[in-house]
Protein backbone atom coordinates (compact mmCIF):
# COMPACT_ATOMS: atom_id res chain seq x y z
CA UNK A 1 0.00 0.00 0.00
CA UNK A 2 2.82 2.51 0.73
CA UNK A 3 4.65 1.40 -2.09
CA UNK A 4 2.06 2.02 -4.22
CA UNK A 5 1.37 5.46 -2.77
CA UNK A 6 4.69 6.75 -3.28
CA UNK A 7 4.27 5.56 -7.06
CA UNK A 8 1.00 7.77 -7.16
CA UNK A 9 2.65 10.66 -5.55
CA UNK A 10 5.97 10.51 -7.48
CA UNK A 11 4.01 9.84 -11.19
CA UNK A 12 1.50 12.80 -10.41
CA UNK A 13 4.83 15.26 -9.14
CA UNK A 14 6.13 13.94 -12.81
CA UNK A 15 2.84 15.11 -14.04
CA UNK A 16 2.93 18.55 -12.37
CA UNK A 17 6.40 19.58 -13.76
CA UNK A 18 6.21 18.21 -16.70
CA UNK A 19 2.40 20.54 -16.92
CA UNK A 20 4.27 23.29 -15.19
CA UNK A 21 7.09 22.99 -18.10
CA UNK A 22 4.84 23.19 -20.82
CA UNK A 23 2.94 26.39 -19.56
CA UNK A 24 6.21 28.01 -19.54
CA UNK A 25 7.07 27.14 -22.67
CA UNK A 26 4.04 28.08 -24.43
CA UNK A 27 4.57 31.65 -22.25
CA UNK A 28 7.99 31.63 -24.13
CA UNK A 29 6.51 31.00 -27.19
CA UNK A 30 3.68 33.50 -26.89
CA UNK A 31 6.65 36.66 -26.12
CA UNK A 32 7.96 35.19 -28.90
CA UNK A 33 5.32 35.85 -31.17
CA UNK A 34 4.15 38.99 -29.95
CA UNK A 35 7.79 40.69 -29.74
CA UNK A 36 7.82 40.29 -33.59
CA UNK A 37 4.71 41.78 -34.51
CA UNK A 38 4.95 45.74 -34.86
CA UNK A 39 3.80 47.92 -32.30
CA UNK A 40 2.86 50.66 -34.26
CA UNK A 41 2.21 50.69 -38.36
CA UNK A 42 3.94 53.58 -39.85
CA UNK A 43 2.86 56.79 -41.49
CA UNK A 44 2.31 56.08 -45.00
CA UNK A 45 1.85 59.83 -46.55
CA UNK A 46 -2.05 59.69 -48.94
CA UNK A 47 -2.59 56.50 -47.28
CA UNK A 48 -3.96 54.20 -44.46
CA UNK A 49 -3.15 50.87 -42.76
CA UNK A 50 -5.24 49.05 -40.29
CA UNK A 51 -3.97 45.26 -38.86
CA UNK A 52 -5.31 42.90 -36.28
CA UNK A 53 -4.10 39.49 -34.90
CA UNK A 54 -5.97 37.65 -32.60
CA UNK A 55 -4.35 34.40 -31.36
CA UNK A 56 -6.20 31.26 -30.93
CA UNK A 57 -6.55 29.33 -27.49
CA UNK A 58 -2.89 27.68 -28.20
CA UNK A 59 0.42 29.56 -29.63
CA UNK A 60 0.36 29.49 -33.74
CA UNK A 61 2.79 31.06 -36.14
CA UNK A 62 0.60 34.23 -37.75
CA UNK A 63 2.82 37.00 -38.09
CA UNK A 64 2.08 40.74 -39.90
CA UNK A 65 4.47 43.69 -40.75
CA UNK A 66 4.59 46.61 -42.49
CA UNK A 67 8.20 48.04 -42.75
CA UNK A 68 9.79 51.19 -44.42
CA UNK A 69 12.27 50.42 -46.95
CA UNK A 70 15.69 51.81 -47.48
CA UNK A 71 14.48 53.46 -51.21
CA UNK A 72 10.84 55.05 -49.26
CA UNK A 73 8.75 52.36 -50.62
CA UNK A 74 6.81 50.49 -48.11
CA UNK A 75 6.43 46.68 -47.52
CA UNK A 76 3.11 44.80 -46.53
CA UNK A 77 3.25 41.14 -45.28
CA UNK A 78 1.28 39.09 -44.09
CA UNK A 79 2.50 34.96 -42.91
CA UNK A 80 1.43 31.98 -41.72
CA UNK A 81 4.09 29.21 -40.24
CA UNK A 82 2.92 25.44 -40.29
CA UNK A 83 3.08 24.01 -36.78
CA UNK A 84 2.25 25.42 -33.27
CA UNK A 85 3.77 26.06 -29.98
CA UNK A 86 7.59 27.00 -29.74
CA UNK A 87 8.42 25.62 -33.04
CA UNK A 88 6.14 27.27 -35.18
CA UNK A 89 7.40 30.55 -32.41
CA UNK A 90 10.91 30.20 -33.38
CA UNK A 91 9.85 29.70 -37.25
CA UNK A 92 8.15 32.86 -36.85
CA UNK A 93 10.67 34.71 -35.28
CA UNK A 94 13.15 33.57 -38.22
CA UNK A 95 11.12 33.64 -40.89
CA UNK A 96 10.14 37.77 -39.79
CA UNK A 97 13.79 38.47 -39.76
CA UNK A 98 15.40 36.73 -43.10
CA UNK A 99 11.75 38.85 -44.56
CA UNK A 100 13.12 42.19 -42.88
CA UNK A 101 16.58 41.54 -44.37
CA UNK A 102 15.77 40.27 -47.80
CA UNK A 103 12.94 43.05 -48.46
CA UNK A 104 15.62 45.87 -47.47
CA UNK A 105 18.55 44.63 -49.00
CA UNK A 106 16.60 44.31 -52.60
CA UNK A 107 13.76 47.18 -51.65
CA UNK A 108 13.39 47.08 -55.73
CA UNK A 109 13.34 43.80 -56.43
CA UNK A 110 10.35 41.83 -54.89
CA UNK A 111 11.41 38.61 -56.66
CA UNK A 112 14.81 38.24 -55.60
CA UNK A 113 14.13 39.45 -52.22
CA UNK A 114 11.12 36.55 -51.74
CA UNK A 115 14.26 33.62 -53.70
CA UNK A 116 16.64 35.32 -50.35
CA UNK A 117 13.98 34.76 -48.64
CA UNK A 118 13.05 31.06 -49.58
CA UNK A 119 16.70 30.40 -49.43
CA UNK A 120 17.49 31.58 -46.06
CA UNK A 121 14.32 29.05 -44.88
CA UNK A 122 15.70 26.41 -46.53
CA UNK A 123 18.99 26.66 -45.33
CA UNK A 124 17.83 26.65 -41.94
CA UNK A 125 16.84 22.85 -42.17
CA UNK A 126 14.01 22.93 -40.61
CA UNK A 127 11.89 19.79 -41.39
CA UNK A 128 8.41 19.73 -41.87
CA UNK A 129 8.17 22.93 -41.45
CA UNK A 130 7.36 25.45 -43.93
CA UNK A 131 5.94 29.65 -44.04
CA UNK A 132 2.74 31.14 -46.31
CA UNK A 133 3.58 34.88 -47.14
CA UNK A 134 1.94 37.25 -49.10
CA UNK A 135 3.84 40.35 -49.61
CA UNK A 136 3.15 43.77 -51.03
CA UNK A 137 5.42 46.61 -52.01
CA UNK A 138 3.91 50.36 -52.02
CA UNK A 139 5.30 52.88 -53.88
CA UNK A 140 2.87 55.65 -52.62
CA UNK A 141 4.42 58.55 -55.01
CA UNK A 142 2.76 56.32 -58.00
CA UNK A 143 0.20 54.55 -55.94
CA UNK A 144 1.97 51.43 -57.45
CA UNK A 145 1.74 47.76 -55.43
CA UNK A 146 4.05 44.94 -56.51
CA UNK A 147 3.01 41.78 -55.09
CA UNK A 148 4.09 38.35 -54.61
CA UNK A 149 2.81 35.14 -52.84
CA UNK A 150 4.73 32.09 -51.46
CA UNK A 151 1.32 29.04 -51.27
CA UNK A 152 -0.50 32.02 -49.90
CA UNK A 153 -4.07 33.45 -51.19
CA UNK A 154 -3.85 36.60 -53.10
CA UNK A 155 -4.31 39.98 -52.23
CA UNK A 156 -7.44 41.18 -52.72
CA UNK A 157 -8.39 44.47 -54.23
CA UNK A 158 -11.79 46.14 -53.71
CA UNK A 159 -11.67 49.06 -56.72
CA UNK A 160 -14.28 51.90 -56.55
CA UNK A 161 -16.49 50.00 -59.29
CA UNK A 162 -17.18 47.81 -56.18
CA UNK A 163 -15.07 44.73 -58.20
CA UNK A 164 -13.10 42.44 -56.44
CA UNK A 165 -9.49 41.68 -57.90
CA UNK A 166 -7.42 38.38 -57.25
CA UNK A 167 -4.13 39.73 -59.07
CA UNK A 168 -2.39 36.42 -58.19
CA UNK A 169 -3.57 32.96 -59.15
CA UNK A 170 -2.09 29.31 -58.89
CA UNK A 171 -0.31 29.93 -62.75
CA UNK A 172 1.70 33.30 -60.94
CA UNK A 173 1.81 32.05 -57.34
CA UNK A 174 4.68 30.59 -55.56
CA UNK A 175 4.95 27.77 -53.23
CA UNK A 176 5.61 27.59 -49.74
CA UNK A 177 8.73 29.36 -48.42
CA UNK A 178 10.81 26.31 -46.51
CA UNK A 179 9.91 23.58 -48.97
CA UNK A 180 12.31 23.89 -51.96
CA UNK A 181 15.41 26.32 -52.34
CA UNK A 182 15.00 25.62 -56.06
CA UNK A 183 12.13 28.02 -57.27
CA UNK A 184 11.81 31.39 -58.90
CA UNK A 185 8.78 33.94 -57.67
CA UNK A 186 6.89 35.85 -59.87
CA UNK A 187 5.53 39.26 -58.92
CA UNK A 188 2.81 40.88 -60.30
CA UNK A 189 1.57 44.93 -60.05
CA UNK A 190 -1.63 46.72 -59.50
CA UNK A 191 -1.94 50.42 -59.27
CA UNK A 192 -4.52 52.30 -56.53
CA UNK A 193 -6.67 55.08 -57.40
CA UNK A 194 -8.01 56.97 -54.63
CA UNK A 195 -10.57 55.23 -52.51
CA UNK A 196 -9.31 51.37 -53.77
CA UNK A 197 -7.93 49.63 -50.74
CA UNK A 198 -6.28 45.99 -50.56
CA UNK A 199 -6.72 43.25 -48.02
CA UNK A 200 -4.14 40.71 -47.05
CA UNK A 201 -5.46 37.77 -44.82
CA UNK A 202 -4.62 34.11 -42.81
CA UNK A 203 -6.71 31.11 -43.59
CA UNK A 204 -7.78 32.01 -40.42
CA UNK A 205 -10.46 34.06 -41.60
CA UNK A 206 -11.47 31.83 -44.51
CA UNK A 207 -11.67 28.71 -42.31
CA UNK A 208 -13.15 29.71 -38.91
CA UNK A 209 -15.65 27.32 -37.77
CA UNK A 210 -19.02 28.39 -36.31
CA UNK A 211 -20.90 25.80 -33.93
CA UNK A 212 -22.28 23.85 -36.87
CA UNK A 213 -18.73 22.92 -38.28
CA UNK A 214 -19.04 25.74 -40.70
CA UNK A 215 -16.49 27.41 -42.42
CA UNK A 216 -16.61 30.91 -43.19
CA UNK A 217 -14.97 30.22 -46.54
CA UNK A 218 -13.51 32.11 -48.99
CA UNK A 219 -17.39 33.10 -50.93
CA UNK A 220 -18.47 34.72 -47.40
CA UNK A 221 -15.40 37.19 -47.36
CA UNK A 222 -15.45 38.34 -50.82
CA UNK A 223 -18.99 39.05 -50.04
CA UNK A 224 -18.29 41.10 -47.06
CA UNK A 225 -15.89 42.88 -48.58
CA UNK A 226 -17.90 43.73 -52.08
CA UNK A 227 -20.92 44.65 -50.42
CA UNK A 228 -19.38 47.15 -48.28
CA UNK A 229 -19.28 50.62 -49.53
CA UNK A 230 -16.36 51.06 -52.03
CA UNK A 231 -14.74 54.23 -50.35
CA UNK A 232 -14.93 52.63 -46.72
CA UNK A 233 -11.99 53.63 -45.05
CA UNK A 234 -9.28 50.73 -44.00
CA UNK A 235 -9.81 50.83 -40.76
CA UNK A 236 -13.94 50.58 -41.13
CA UNK A 237 -13.25 47.69 -43.72
CA UNK A 238 -11.13 45.86 -41.66
CA UNK A 239 -13.73 46.26 -38.91
CA UNK A 240 -16.46 45.34 -41.02
CA UNK A 241 -14.72 41.92 -41.89
CA UNK A 242 -14.02 41.01 -38.65
CA UNK A 243 -17.05 41.64 -36.78
CA UNK A 244 -18.44 39.66 -39.48
CA UNK A 245 -16.08 36.47 -38.84
CA UNK A 246 -17.00 36.77 -34.67
CA UNK A 247 -20.67 36.19 -35.73
CA UNK A 248 -19.82 33.58 -38.10
CA UNK A 249 -18.29 31.40 -35.59
CA UNK A 250 -20.80 32.92 -32.84
CA UNK A 251 -20.05 29.69 -29.78
CA UNK A 252 -17.68 27.86 -31.90
CA UNK A 253 -14.44 27.42 -31.09
CA UNK A 254 -11.69 29.37 -32.86
CA UNK A 255 -8.91 27.17 -33.75
CA UNK A 256 -6.55 29.07 -35.60
CA UNK A 257 -5.01 32.41 -35.47
CA UNK A 258 -7.18 35.22 -37.39
CA UNK A 259 -5.07 38.24 -39.29
CA UNK A 260 -6.08 40.63 -41.16
CA UNK A 261 -3.98 43.77 -43.07
CA UNK A 262 -6.23 46.36 -44.83
CA UNK A 263 -4.41 49.19 -46.82
CA UNK A 264 -5.64 51.70 -49.26
CA UNK A 265 -5.07 55.01 -51.16
CA UNK A 266 -6.79 57.99 -49.31
CA UNK A 267 -5.54 60.86 -51.44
Amino acid sequence: MNNQFLFLFRHMGVQSLQQKKGEQELSFAREVQQGFLPFALPHIENFSTWAFYEPAGHVGGDFYDVVELPNGNFALMVADVSGKGVPAAMMMARASSEAKVGLASSPGDLGHAMNYINIAMCAARLPGRFVTMVVCILDPTNRRVTMATAGHMSPLVLRNSGNLEEPITEDNGGIPIGVSGNWEFDVTSVTLKPGERVVLYTDGITEAMNEHDEMYSDERLSECIKSSDPKLPSTDLGKRIIDDVHVHIGNGVQHDDITLLVFGCDG
